[in-house]
């Protein structure tokens, strides 16, 4: 009886434990939220993203900080420093209000990014950013100044006039309805907008046909440096759109000369690729702390599609190394013959062309005039540009790949690194297994991407970059792509609705292939596919079993200091503010 009651009280003991351990984060994040907070920017929503030229001279964003006074505040058009003007307002209790005025009467049309910067005394800094896209006179100002025209010049009587009226009515009517539908391609795409540069926002399918190559012919001819003649192969892609979804067909040949390399020779083959319009979060997926919940890009094959429909793979080869970093000196592949060509790209089985880093090559062309060929394309001039990359392709879960270069979270023009370092003692020889995902190593996530503004995107959208180092210098694993942020909409499933995962050891496994979705992932798992804990009455108190109980104990508060270090580096939106439980640094 008295072993029972002991380990009642025992329960009861690391109960307490268990809760005041979750509890005690969020009660120090709270106490310590009232004080020293960063400053704030904030538009109350008046900055629209589309503006007429001349409708209005100048935006204002509020400063909100206990000390205004001490704010130091810096203000950039189009990454341009300009002078920083204030106004001061007073609302209906006499409070002091201090607005940051940009000055943007003097812009011309197209688009334009706004930074705005502040750091109080203690160091801390928030930046507010947005995209503005200024027009010329409206299409419906247009008809309304041509209509006054034909009143000014009639001299038909008040009937013929009123023809004209009525004419030039139907004419806004049907300018109404464009605008309507551009409308509604607007709400399809997103923020898909602002790559063109034109003075109006592009329809969807405009929008695609500037970002995709080859999907209006005319490309010219292909050659591979590995064959004895001039092959004369044609980059071909198209694409067609429903409400929903994007599918893009390509013969896989890029837009570039290229090198097969032992694989040779690269051929045409039959791409088709279908990715959301509108790509979706999967809700257990957190890329910032871990993979853990996110659908893993596969070990061999096609992780994403490039924008000239060129499959993007995975960094390991063919016998499991990193391709990447052997082609780079870092170990010696002895068990194949693999090398990587142009653009960090080659040939495999069947001829099929795809990338394994880089891809940055399909918006570089060789200055003729210069004597420059394909083969002077050098990976730093992808690297050492002043403005944010391209869009270089697409994940299958519809999220774009931009190039090395983006905007950070101050909107500075940067190289985007990686947050994955080599274990010690690794090379990459056993390819993806030779990596530690480290938060906050470099710029990017897990998955190797982040949410931000982009110039496609002015709201911000998730997206992914290739890149060619981490955040210590080293070696930028994986290039493109880890894991997925968003569903991916494919797997293969048997009659019932559940994962095939048949064929260990033949089709799929270590030093094979990835297992098909569904049947991979670590812990022993149950019947119903999920992961198996052992509970606290499964244990008891006797022998050992306490020891295992405080074991978890010593777990749980472990799990909640990793929690509590991840929500207070958790990113901040554009007014600079982070919503949740956030335990105060250590």
């Amino acid at each position: 009886m008295q072993n029972e009651l002991r380990g009642r009280g025992a329960v009861v003991f690391l109960t307490v434990i268990m809760i005041s351990s979750a509890l005690s984060g969020c009660l120090e994040a709270d106490e310590d939220v009232s004080e020293n907070l960063p400053p704030m920017l904030e538009d109350h929503d008046s900055v629209p993203e589309t503006i007429t030229k001349g409708e209005i001279d100048r935006i204002e964003v509020e400063l909100l900080d206990e000390s205004l006074q001490t704010v130091i505040v810096e203000v950039s058009v189009n990454d341009n420093p300009v002078g920083t003007e204030f106004a001061l307002r007073y609302d209906d209790n006499g409070v002091e209000r201090k607005f940051v005025v940009v000055t943007i009467s003097d812009l011309d049309a197209g688009f334009h990014k706004i930074r705005i910067s502040a750091e109080d005394e203690n160091g801390q800094r928030t930046s507010w950013i947005a995209l503005i896209s200024i027009v010329e006179e409206s299409i419906e100002n247009e008809g309304e100044v041509e209509n006054n025209k034909d009143q000014d010049s009639d001299s038909q009587g008040d009937g013929s006039t009123g023809d004209q009226n009525g004419s030039t009515g139907d004419q806004n009517g049907s300018t109404g309805d464009q605008n309507g539908s551009t409308g509604d391609q607007n709400g399809s795409t997103g923020d898909q907008n602002g790559s063109t540069g034109d003075d109006t926002v592009p329809t969807l399918e405009e929008w695609w046909h500037d970002v995709l190559l080859c999907d209006e012919g005319g490309s010219s001819g292909v050659d591979d440096y590995n064959t004895s003649g001039f092959d004369n192969h044609l980059c071909q892609l198209s694409f067609i759109t429903n409400e929903t979804h994007i599918e893009i067909t390509s013969n896989g040949i890029p837009n570039h000369d290229l090198e097969s390399g032992p694989g040779c020779c690269t051929s045409t083959q039959e791409h088709v690729w279908t990715i959301p319009l509108e790509p979706t979060n999967q809700t257990d997926c957190n890329p910032s702390v871990s993979t853990d919940g996110c659908t893993m890009a596969p070990e061999r094959g096609a992780v994403a599609f490039a924008a000239n429909g060129v499959p993007i793979f995975g960094p390991e080869d063919g016998p499991g190394g990193d391709a990447v970093a052997g082609q780079e000196g870092a170990y010696e592949e002895d068990r194949q013959h693999v090398w990587l060509g142009i653009c960090h790209a080659h040939s495999g089985p069947g001829g099929e062309y795809h990338y394994h880093a880089d891809s940055n090559c399909m918006h570089w062309h060789p200055d003729e005039e210069k004597g420059e060929s394909w083969s002077d394309y050098s990976i730093d001039s992808s690297r050492n540009v002043t403005s944010h990359s391209p869009i270089v392709g697409f994940a299958l879960d519809g999220y774009p790949i931009y190039g090395f270069v983006g905007w950070d979270s101050d909107g500075e023009v940067t190289e985007m690194t990686s947050s994955y370092r080599l274990k010690d003692g690794e090379t990459g020889y056993n390819g993806i297994d030779d990596y530690k995902y480290v938060s906050g190593l470099g710029d990017l996530d897990s998955c190797n991407g982040q949410f931000g503004v982009t110039p496609d995107y002015p709201e911000g959208v998730y997206h992914y970059h290739t890149t060619w180092e981490n955040g210590e210098g080293g070696i930028g694993f994986p290039y493109f792509i880890n894991c997925y942020r968003g569903v991916v909409e494919s797997g293969e499933t048997d009659d019932g609705g559940n994962p095939d995962c048949s064929g260990h050891g033949e089709t799929w496994g270590p030093g094979i292939g990835p297992p098909p979705e569904g049947c991979g992932g670590g812990g022993q798992m149950d019947s119903s596919g999920s992961i198996v804990v052992p509970s606290i009455g499964d244990i008891g108190l006797g022998g050992g079993g306490l020891s295992a109980a405080l074991g978890l104990v010593i777990l749980f508060v472990a799990a909640s200091a990793v929690r509590a270090v991840a929500s207070s580096s958790a990113s901040r939106d554009l007014a600079g503010r982070a919503d949740g439980c956030h335990p105060a640094p250590v």
